[in-house]
């Protein structure tokens, strides 16, 4: 009888092995490092708002989307179903974390370098893909967040929410050539302290 480690045992090193095996379709085969896994799990308990280990498809889509991955909650179904077989189950609303991982992990999230992060956060907040982050922009991702915290029952009982005083000041921070808008390259500086 083969034993399957605990969620634990399988991330504590580096890299991580996924604990499911390869398509054998040319995917890629590596695997999560441990600062992946890490901020997988940070953002699934915050997710995870009962801790019952498991999040349902529709959380699983905004925890995606938090990470910088745009997939629908079919998609996100359509990738369990692949690992029911592994897994023993014919559940595909409940979602735990080895499941999650195993998500992100066939959307490509453990084979992408620092350059491609930024760019996927960089879509996130670049509505409509016009190469720029603009005031408005950064005012309706705000507005997804607290709806998402409300609904999720997540968060601090007071939301707190940034005026557009603030908003614009930040970015005329990092706005290096003055056009009032943060492009790729301003966006980066932005977020090389925390990617790095």
């Amino acid at each position: 009888m083969v034993t399957t480690p605990t969620p634990t045992e399988r991330f504590t090193s580096d890299p991580v092995q996924s604990p499911y095996p390869s398509s054998g379709n040319g995917e890629s085969d590596r695997t999560l490092t441990s600062r992946q896994f890490e901020e997988v799990r940070n953002v699934f308990n915050v997710f995870d708002v009962e801790s019952s280990g498991f999040i349902d498809v529709p959380t699983m889509e905004i925890l995606a989307r938090s990470l910088g991955f745009r997939m629908g909650q079919q998609e996100i179904r359509d990738t369990i179903q692949s690992m029911q077989e592994e897994r023993q189950t014919d559940d595909v609303e409940s979602i735990d974390l080895e499941a999650a991982c195993y998500i992100l992990h066939k959307r490509g999230y453990s084979s992408r370098n620092a350059e491609e992060e930024m760019q996927s956060y960089f879509r996130l907040f670049d509505r409509g893909n016009k190469g720029y982050v603009t005031l408005e922009d950064l005012q309706q991702l705000q507005r997804e967040v607290i709806d998402a915290e409300q609904r999720l029952n997540i968060g601090t009982s007071v939301n707190v929410e940034v005026d557009d005083v603030m908003l614009q000041a930040m970015i005329n921070e990092f706005d290096t050539n003055a056009d009032s808008v943060l492009d790729f390259d301003e966006f980066k500086v932005l977020l090389a302290p925390i990617i790095s």
